[in-house]
């Protein structure tokens, strides 16, 4: 989403650095390949490291931004230490996150979700949540409400679009028989999106529907993941799944499949719904974060947790005819595009930048968003 925001927002306007904690990677390219400047603060994950701080405070001198932008809880405790004695630039923080419980998220973790919780009343400008439960989930443990605003995730529906030949080329590429339904699940490796449910739910899938075959893609989703692989492996599944790892073109496994599952605990706003849906994807997810309310009639919603509610989910969906599943692909499209389209997003976010530095009237070399 970051990605799509700054390649998308008016340059005539507004000029954009990207920090990363860390050493960047595909996302980084993608940034610099549109244009977009990117540093990098060499910063290892879960490792204090006050050098990163001193290297944030030494390009924020240099690029001079009025607005920083900080992305999630890492990055808004860092932006909030750089920031200080720098009275011209605004700090606008970004909340992508709904399921707080200790069992699904790093104890150091929930500790700066805590930290920043305080940090809240004074620290950042406004306070950007990318869906209604992320907004309530931190409402409810002590975020400064005022200052809490809601700014859905966009969707690039020229990017993500229907395409009548993804499906064979998965197939092909995959050597699963042409006629076999995909379930396709598109997720990193995480407590939070739930992997051990979907292997469940699989597994009831499998017992009614043989034919029925899974393609994974993702971090850490391949057959030298030991935990995946295992339960893979119990279920008597392996040759009915497919690993892809990080998929670069994922647009294409979405259009490619059947149906799009997500069976994730925890969500504030899901890319991939929202990305399947446009794809013409029909999709069945678990009812966490916004994924019921992006979803609307035009899907399927099950109780998160639940592999016998995910299963009949799936098998619901897969059940349907080919018109009636074209015709739920073709509504769950026009959903996106009618509520939730990348352009929305991006005005959204330019406005509150505008509103930030109090003044848009200054000169492009003035209007600079980090």
């Amino acid at each position: 989403m970051l990605n799509q925001l700054v390649s998308a927002m008016d340059r005539q306007r507004f000029e954009n650095l990207v920090v990363s904690m860390t050493n960047g990677g595909p996302i980084a390219e993608r940034l610099i390949s549109s244009g977009i400047g990117v540093s990098h603060l060499g910063m290892r994950a879960g490792i204090p490291n006050p050098a990163g701080l001193v290297r944030l405070r030494s390009v924020l001198r240099r690029f001079r931004p009025q607005v920083v932008q900080t992305w999630m809880y890492h990055a808004n405790l860092l932006g909030s230490l750089a920031v200080r004695g720098l009275p011209d630039t605004r700090l606008v923080w970004g909340l992508h996150h709904s399921n707080l419980s200790w069992s699904m998220n790093k104890p150091q973790t929930l500790l700066i979700v805590r930290i920043c919780a305080a940090l809240s009343h004074r620290a950042p400008q406004v306070i950007v949540c990318c869906s209604e439960a992320a907004r309530s989930a931190h409402d409810s443990i002590g975020y400064d409400s005022q200052k809490l605003r809601v700014i859905p995730n966009g969707y690039d529906t020229e990017l993500f679009r229907p395409d009548e030949r993804a499906g064979v080329a998965l197939r092909d590429q995959l050597a699963i028989p042409k006629e076999s339904p995909v379930v396709s699940l598109i997720a990193r490796f995480h407590p939070q999106k739930n992997h051990r449910c979907f292997t469940d739910a699989a597994s009831i899938v499998h017992r009614t529907r043989p034919d029925v075959h899974f393609v994974l893609c993702g971090n850490g989703i391949v057959m030298q993941n030991q935990v995946l692989a295992e339960w893979i492996g119990l279920r008597g599944l392996a040759e009915r799944f497919h690993l892809l790892g990080p998929v670069g073109d994922v647009q294409r496994v979405m259009a490619g499949s059947t149906v799009v599952a997500s069976s994730s605990s925890g969500e504030g706003m899901s890319n991939v719904i929202g990305e399947a849906m446009a794809c013409g994807a029909v999709c069945v997810v678990t009812d966490v974060g916004d994924s019921a309310s992006v979803v609307g009639n035009a899907g399927i919603v099950v109780p998160a947790n639940d592999p016998e509610a995910l299963g009949r989910g799936l098998l619901s969906a897969l059940g349907l005819s080919l018109e009636s599943r074209r015709a739920l692909g073709t509504a769950a499209r026009r959903r996106i595009e009618d509520n939730f389209g990348l352009l929305r997003s991006v005005c959204e976010y330019q406005d509150l930048y505008q509103q930030a530095v109090k003044n848009p009237t200054r000169s492009r070399a003035a209007r600079r968003a980090a």
